[in-house]
């Protein structure tokens, strides 16, 4: 043994807490890099059950893989961004606020991106539906309707779309109302009724 290892071992032993700590911290860092191969692994039992893991890890955890899953949503191949989408998905409340601000990015699949994982996440979510009401008046017909059908597929989030019927801007009021159109739901239906009528008459 090398006088260098011997003095670092010699440590552990005299500062016991330390040395606890900082094994503990490298077994987190290897278990951590083990989930990141998971993830991606070809092999879809051991995918799968990498999001169970990735679900049940506490929020600390959760944050320090998060910025690696939000760079691999800019790869170029769709197999890993649509992995990555998972895992972001699996993440819970802690990736929204990250998330959020990918949908003010300059390229308009990033924005899609984000705003189908955060639509995969479900509006129970806290900060979902903030963020998805935010995607309803992206410059980009995509990203509006993919917000427009998750926020469409809760009762306690249609009213959003109906809403912005009446929105100044035209075009997040026509996806609205193409969205509640293939929704084709029958309080859907009522209200696409009314605004057309609403539409003749005014």
């Amino acid at each position: 043994m090398s006088d260098l290892n011997f003095r670092f071992w010699d440590k552990m032993r005299t500062y016991p807490l330390i040395g606890a700590t900082l094994i503990g911290f490298l077994f987190f860092a290897c278990q951590r890099s083990d989930l990141k191969k998971e993830l991606f692994s070809e092999d879809t039992p051991t995918r799968l059950m990498a999001l169970g893991k990735l679900a049940q890890q506490n929020d600390l955890a959760k944050k320090k893989l998060l910025p690696f899953l939000l760079e691999t949503l800019r790869s170029e191949d769709n197999q890993v961004v649509d992995r990555s989408e998972e895992a972001l998905a699996s993440l819970g409340q802690v990736a929204v606020p990250e998330l959020a601000k990918f949908l003010s990015d300059p390229d308009p699949f990033i924005r899609l991106t984000a705003t189908e994982v955060i639509g995969k996440m479900g509006v129970g979510v806290p900060g979902a539906v903030q963020a998805l009401a935010q995607a309803l008046g992206d410059p980009h017909p995509l990203v509006r309707e993919e917000a427009g059908l998750n926020l469409g597929r809760s009762p306690e989030t249609i009213g959003l779309l109906i809403l912005a019927l009446e929105d100044q801007n035209k075009e997040m009021a026509e996806s609205s109302a193409r969205i509640l159109k293939l929704l084709d739901t029958p309080e859907a239906k009522d209200v696409l009724k009314k605004f057309h009528s609403k539409r003749k008459t005014s």
